[in-house]
């Protein structure tokens, strides 16, 4: 008898606890729900920058205040769906209404390659959520200077995290040395924010098509964009023919993505040098190439070079 009334007394106490942990968890939900009712109510002027889908299923849901439910039976689309393009819509309008905090807070991992002074700024601006003032206060440094290295800081975490739509981005006046279709989809692409499925849509092309101009594209603007850049990277087995500075530096500077400051203090040699072995090794690159292409491919010669 005693043991029948601890067992139903434990199963009482476990009942209170769930009951407790349900209540809770469909608070946090509740809460959850209507943070971001407001965030999409307060940003409601950039839902036309979304998919049509994105933009109507959070409309319907934060702002019509429809069930996922009903959403179903008006669009005729799975729940499932709708939660996927509930997710991707909110993710998407976190990054127009914030695009510098959420490009920081999505790539955290990339400050590591950022100066130690750009990092810091970053990380305390967008991650811990410090103003100005804070930062100039506790690292000892003017708010001007503060603004430089968040201005350069973000402007190489983007190349970071998105190496291609900054590329495109920085050069959109170089997309019209391309042809007419590799501009329209690198346009598409990366300053209009299409996805490769609304390209297929709009122009009429299948998804390997669009890849396939999207690559030959990128590799043409890098070409026209960076053109010693490309140079190097496309002739890395060349280098070991220059000499051993020349080569560290053009390595340094074009593979490696280094600055003059980094190459200074990593080698120990002014800018002034610097320049000249990246300009005798570009020279002497270029020689290279020329000596290679006015030989015949079959001539014993060729070898040589």
């Amino acid at each position: 008898m005693k043991h029948t009334k601890l067992f139903y007394s434990v199963l009482f106490i476990i009942g209170i606890l769930l009951s407790g942990s349900s209540v809770s968890y469909a608070k946090t939900l509740a809460e959850q729900k209507e943070s971001e009712r407001k965030f999409v109510e307060s940003n409601e002027e950039l839902l036309g920058q979304l998919p049509k889908q994105q933009a109507t299923v959070l409309r319907k849901l934060y702002l019509e205040g429809k069930s996922p439910q009903d959403i179903e039976s008006g669009l005729g689309i799975t729940q499932k769906t709708i939660s996927q393009h509930k997710t991707a819509g909110l993710e998407r309008l976190r990054e127009l209404a914030d695009p510098d905090g959420s490009l920081v807070r999505n790539n955290e991992e990339l400050l590591s390659q950022l100066s130690k002074q750009q990092a810091k700024v970053l990380r305390m601006l967008f991650i811990e959520g410090k103003s100005p003032q804070d930062i100039e206060s506790e690292l000892g440094i003017v708010q001007h200077t503060v603004s430089q290295h968040k201005t350069a800081g973000l402007e190489r975490l983007r190349e970071l995290a998105d190496p291609d739509g900054s590329l495109v981005r920085n050069n959109e006046e170089l997309l019209s040395q391309l042809s007419k279709q590799q501009a329209k989809v690198l346009r598409m692409l990366f300053i209009e924010g299409k996805s490769p499925q609304d390209i297929e849509s709009e122009l009429g092309i299948v998804q390997h098509t669009v890849s396939q101009h999207k690559t030959a594209g990128l590799e043409r603007l890098r070409e026209l964009a960076d053109p010693d850049g490309s140079l190097v990277r496309n002739n890395e087995e060349l280098l070991g023919q220059l000499s051993k500075q020349q080569a560290t530096v053009l390595r340094m500077l074009f593979i490696e993505g280094k600055s003059f400051q980094d190459i200074e203090s990593g080698l120990g040699i002014t800018q002034k040098t610097i320049s000249k072995y990246k300009t005798a090794g570009l020279e002497w690159l270029r020689s290279i190439i020329a000596k290679n292409k006015s030989v015949p491919a079959n001539s014993p010669c060729a070898q040589v070079f």
